[in-house]
Parts: C-alpha cells; sequence; structure tokens
C-alpha cells in the first residue's frame, strides 16, 4: 500500500484508492472462477472423450492463459492509471 500523503499529493482520497483494490480483486475473482470452469472442463473432456484429451488440455490452457494475461494487462493498466486521478477522479466527482 502506498502512504496516505501519496493519494493527498495526487488529489485522490484512500477511499477513491479502495475502490481501485475491489476492482483488482474483482478482476482476480473473475480469472479465477475462469481457471476453475477451465479445469472443470476438461476434467469432463477427458472423462467423456479421452482420445481428444491432450487437443482439450492444449485448447483450455491456451484459452486460461490468454484471459489471464489481458486480465492482468488490464488489472496494471487500470492500477498505473487510477492513482493519478485520471481515472477516479471523473468517476467520483
Amino acid at each position: 500500500m502506498l502512504p496516505q500523503s501519496y493519494f493527498i499529493a495526487h488529489g485522490t482520497t484512500v477511499a477513491r484508492y479502495l475502490h481501485i483494490s475491489i476492482a483488482a480483486v474483482a478482476i482476480a475473482a473473475a480469472v479465477a472462477i475462469a481457471a476453475v470452469v477451465a479445469v472443470v472442463a476438461v476434467v469432463a473432456v477427458v472423462a467423456v472423450v479421452p482420445v481428444v484429451a491432450v487437443v482439450a488440455v492444449a485448447a483450455v490452457v491456451a484459452v486460461a492463459a490468454v484471459v489471464g494475461l489481458a486480465a492482468l494487462v488490464a488489472l496494471v493498466a487500470f492500477v498505473a492509471i487510477a492513482p493519478m486521478g485520471s481515472t477516479t477522479s471523473k468517476l467520483y466527482k
């Protein structure tokens, strides 16, 4: 966590920063849920059609990697921009 003086200097309150933290948790939860769904789908496919198990696992891992990377990039960009006031100040003024 950054000190409160950082947020005061940038015109952003700690309360606004908490909204960024909530967004980060929501994105992380969405990625975690997507990962669980992907694992369940792979297990189901492997159980039903063992012949295509390798292809199914590779496809799910590829999709999960792309989704996870996109969520991580979005999270980093959001957190990097928001404390400077460009996102939160527009939302909360």
